[in-house]
């Protein structure tokens, strides 16, 4: 039978058990002991290479650190509640965030989110106006 460690008592119990008979929380898995033992090291290495790079995002570490989803996940979580990275943005990219809580890198490449929209935006918008100026006109004929 498996003994696993009560992870708020720290009692050893069965893994088979349903909850610690002392404090009544329920029994980590194995597979997430084992785990959480892993992931300092994987955790340290996911920092400085989110730091040294710039970039944070889940398919980012997976890639580079060679991990699952759901390891890679953890550590982003964890990362985001430690203020190293930000929150996600509709594309899952992270800014990252330096020791005074200012972005270590600017923005990824792109157009500036202050910049002027694209000049064919003008010229939809100047069609637009003009066809229902030609409507109204024809109208009041």
């Amino acid at each position: 039978m498996a003994m696993v460690e009560c992870w708020e008592c720290g009692q050893q119990i069965s893994s088979h058990a349903p909850t610690c008979p002392s404090c009544g929380a329920p029994p980590k898995p194995v597979v997430e002991h084992q785990q959480a033992l892993q992931a300092p090291a994987q955790y340290g290495q996911a920092v400085a290479l989110v730091k040294r790079d710039g970039r944070a995002s889940i398919s980012f570490l997976q890639r580079h650190l060679q991990i699952g989803y759901a390891a890679a996940a953890r550590i982003i979580e964890r990362m985001e509640r430690e203020g190293i990275v930000g929150r996600a943005d509709h594309t899952g990219y992270r800014e990252v965030i330096g020791a005074r809580g200012t972005p270590m890198r600017p923005p990824r490449p792109g157009r500036p989110r202050s910049a002027s929209p694209a000049p064919n935006v003008f010229w939809s918008v100047f069609w637009v106006v003009a066809f229902f100026c030609a409507v109204i006109v024809a109208v009041l004929r």
